[in-house]
């Protein structure tokens, strides 16, 4: 439900306009409020207080005389996708980082034998 994803309770949100609510910074952003402006679907990561990340889509509907009868919004938690996506990006650079240190010391550790190996070619 929203509120397990948000962090909010239904009266912190209830009855009160998506603009005072954004003002206050009790989401980063509204859906609702940009899919008004722009009269199309709206696709936006949204953050709140408690940490956690949406995926929120908003669709206009549209009466019959072309004016927004209401905004539905889809909410997708994708806190768990986020947390992820930033252990595996910093997995990688370990990876990249022991990668390469590795290939230093490899250097490091081959360069005696290399020069044994080419003064005894040389003899």
């Amino acid at each position: 439900s929203y509120e397990t994803i948000s962090g909010l309770r239904a009266e912190q949100v209830l009855g009160r306009s998506m603009r005072e609510i954004v003002e206050e910074g009790l989401i980063s952003a509204s859906g609702t409020l940009l899919a008004l402006e722009k009269r199309r679907p709206v696709t936006l990561d949204q953050q709140f207080r408690n940490g956690n990340r949406a995926m929120i889509t908003s669709s206009p509907i549209l009466a019959e005389n072309g004016r927004v009868a209401m905004v539905v919004t889809n909410v997708r938690d994708i806190t768990e996708i986020c947390r992820l996506q930033e252990e595996l990006e910093r997995n990688e650079e370990k990876k990249r980082r022991s990668t390469s240190e590795a290939e230093a010391l490899r250097r490091q550790l081959m360069r005696p034998v290399l020069r044994q190996l080419h003064r005894l070619l040389l003899a």
